[in-house]
């Protein structure tokens, strides 16, 4: 097809969309300038029927991504990257990423609607009309298409007759708009209990083998949420031991919530018996124009492999205390270290301690912990004066979180390019990934990407950057477009043309300090190297 036909292909679809955004702004600022004198049944109306536009735009969204999910690259025998065009309901390998950065949603999120939107044109597409209706929520929906996911065809429509018929007593009624996620649930595993026995028992088994996991996020300031997928009856003699473990505590602290009790006696539990050495990198903020006079050396070694080299153009000593300061280096290479709050509101002021049982006195401040949370100065603290601890430093720029160096516990630094990469990226630099990118080795899911490929780019951690193997792969492919500046900044450019930049762990989002000339020499671009393919979404995404 001619593409300027492509091009206008849409053109009334895109016009009515943006009726219906000016449309739904209009009635934004009405309700905001008399939502106050309105009685709750006419702002329950009102919410009622902007929860059905909410559903039909679901149901538009998702036909989209059924069609765009359709188009990626694949790598043929002669082991270039061809355009595809898959047929209807099967979802492209990188496809998820695309419809990622247009969505601005994270990996696991946007994979999830792609998978969704495949189900949404095809098998499901009955429930795809009622949401289009505004009668269905896309949560029920998507909770038919976890459960019935690999049912064969007789199966899941004979769930959709079932959900599709009215309630028992409820003439007119649609059992899936009336029943709740627990009951809807129970209703799909009843049915294909009947129609498909061996489903749900093969399911069961593949779960309990490969699915079982226990995982950790950072939680409310101070805390890490911990998430165990567990056999059932492992989870359940677990809670039984947990709560036991609970009534102690409260007994001993009759004014313990509850929660704190359990929590505490899960720590127990998982503590008995194991010896704990704690790993902390400190993180060092520093003047950058001191920090940029360190320079790494090239090592020779490729993607995913090589050697650990090491070497610094300068020998740093490790950070000592001085009336309340802190410096690292000597003579002309001599580093004030900024003491003070340096990132905003989640560092607070250091406090001091000794590294190990009898160690050296030093100063330490809380810190984020990559995957788990901040830990306050106090805590870090208690942890290094009792634990046998390894402490390994990170320099970074004081205004903006970029790394400058690391080093390892001792003396001077000897450092690896794996160590740093690890350090700056913590996971991969994909927009929206969150894979871990392991440190002190390499990781069998995770590689040592040269932005310019190796030999044309040096191995130096201006050109390297930790990527999963998934996105390592999805790099290579001619359709993306990769660039890693110096500061650290990773930016993508999809085969849509949208673009996305990944950050730096220790990146400060903060606005320019006073005083701070963002033209000078050595600070961050305050734009990326696509100018131009930036300019166009500068309004905001095209959907």
């Amino acid at each position: 097809m001619p593409t300027a036909i492509l091009e206008h292909m849409f053109e009334e679809e895109l016009v009515m969309v943006e009726e219906s955004f000016r449309g739904l702004g209009q009635a934004r600022a009405g309700v905001s300038a008399r939502g106050g004198r309105a009685d709750e049944r006419t702002l329950t109306r009102v919410l009622m029927e902007t929860e059905r536009l909410r559903r039909a735009a679901d149901a538009l969204e998702l036909s989209v991504i059924g069609q765009a999910v359709r188009w990626g690259e694949e790598c043929g025998p002669d082991g270039v990257y061809r355009q595809v065009h898959l047929p209807v309901g099967q979802v492209a390998e990188f496809a998820s990423e695309a419809v990622g950065l247009a969505m601005r949603a994270g990996s696991w999120e946007a994979g999830d609607r792609c998978e969704l939107a495949a189900r949404a044109v095809t098998d499901l597409r009955r429930l795809t009309d009622l949401v289009g209706d505004g009668l269905l929520r896309t949560r029920a929906m998507s909770i038919v298409a976890k459960e019935t996911r690999e049912a064969s065809t007789d199966a899941v429509d004979a769930v959709l007759d079932h959900l599709l018929a009215p309630l028992r007593g409820r003439p007119g009624s649609i059992r899936i708009v009336e029943l709740e996620e627990r009951e809807l649930r129970k209703a799909i595993r009843r049915i294909l209990q009947r129609v498909e026995p061996e489903l749900l028992r093969k399911k069961a088994e593949r779960n309990r083998r490969l699915q079982t996991d226990v995982t950790f996020a950072a939680g409310p300031v101070g805390t890490a949420d911990m998430r165990a997928t567990l056999p059932s009856e492992m989870a359940l003699a677990l809670k039984s031991a947990i709560d036991a473990a609970a009534v102690e505590h409260r007994r001993l602290d009759p004014d313990l919530p509850a929660g704190a009790a359990r929590a505490a006696g899960l720590a127990d539990l998982a503590l008995r018996g194991v010896e704990v050495v704690a790993h902390v990198r400190l993180g060092i903020p520093v003047i950058t124009s001191a920090a940029s006079r360190l320079a790494f050396a090239p090592f020779e070694g490729g993607e995913g492999g090589g050697r650990r080299g090491s070497t610094l153009g300068e020998d740093l000593h490790g950070p000592t205390a001085r009336e309340g300061r802190l410096v690292t280096g000597e003579g002309a290479d001599a580093v004030d270290v900024i003491v003070q709050e340096w990132a905003g509101d989640d560092v607070a002021a250091q406090v001091p301690t000794t590294l190990g049982p009898g160690g050296p006195e030093s100063w330490i401040s809380g810190c984020d912990v990559p995957g788990v949370g901040y830990i306050p100065p106090e805590v870090v603290a208690s942890i290094t004066t009792h634990l046998e601890t390894r402490v390994s430093r990170a320099l970074v720029d004081a205004r903006t979180g970029v790394l400058a160096e690391t080093s390892n516990p001792r003396y001077v630094v000897t450092d690896s390019m794996r160590d740093f990469v690890a350090a700056r990226d913590e996971t991969c630099r994909m927009w929206g990934c969150a894979r871990r990118v392991a440190r002190g080795g390499a990781d069998p899911n995770a590689d040592l990407d040269h932005a310019t490929p190796w030999p044309a780019g040096t191995s130096t951690p201006t050109n390297l950057s930790g990527l999963c193997r998934h996105h390592h792969r999805l790099k290579h492919t001619p359709g993306w477009s990769h660039a890693l500046q110096p500061d650290g900044r990773t930016e993508w450019v999809s085969p849509g043309g949208l673009p996305a930049s990944t950050f730096p762990a220790l990146w400060v989002h903060t606005e320019a300090d006073e005083g701070w000339d963002p033209d000078a020499e050595d600070s961050p671009p305050s734009e990326g190297a696509k100018v131009d393919r930036l300019a166009l979404f500068a309004g905001g995404p095209p959907f």
